[in-house]
């Protein structure tokens, strides 16, 4: 999850950019209407480097 400026610049990025992300890592874990066991996992961003160079 990101927000703002960090968000605009990771929209930017495309599938198999390399970037770091530093950040918090959350998982949500739920039991769906079948009663499975399921679980999500969220990054919320605090920081996010590009290995972009100009091309």
């Amino acid at each position: 999850i990101s927000f703002g400026k960090q968000h605009e610049e990771l929209a930017k990025h495309r599938k198999g950019d390399l970037i770091l992300v530093h950040g918090n890592l959350q998982v949500n874990r739920y039991q769906d209407k079948y009663g499975q066991q399921k679980e999500g996992w969220q990054m919320l961003t605090q920081s996010i480097i590009s290995s972009r160079t100009g091309r």
